[in-house]
């Protein structure tokens, strides 16, 4: 059982979709995947995730590649909203400061 999170994420007007998987157990298989087009987010599309006390990070491979989606946690729900960086470089989406937005929980 799992719940997962359909987040929409805005920059320089390029949207791309993440969908966030919470996983009950194990806990330590939550993961993140883009959502629709090719490699948006880079290579890799998809990885861990770790939660922390005030952001989330999706691991895209290596100790500092990935993204943080700040504000986001296990309460997020649909309608909530902040700001994001990217670190990972590669894919359509633009690296640095974006907005994410949470479309879904299920």
């Amino acid at each position: 059982m799992a719940t997962v999170y359909e987040v929409e994420c805005a920059s320089a007007g390029v949207k791309a979709k993440i969908r966030i998987d919470d996983v009950i157990f194990p806990p330590t298989s939550d993961s993140w995947s883009g959502v629709g087009g090719a490699r948006v987010w880079g290579n890799p599309n998809s990885g861990n995730v770790q939660w922390y006390d005030d952001f989330l990070f999706l691991n895209a491979g290596g100790a500092t590649a990935g993204h943080q989606l700040f504000g986001f946690g296990k309460a997020t729900k649909a309608g909530d909203q902040g700001d994001g960086l990217k670190y990972a470089t590669g894919g359509s989406f633009p690296d640095g400061d974006f907005r994410w937005h949470c479309l879904s929980v299920s």
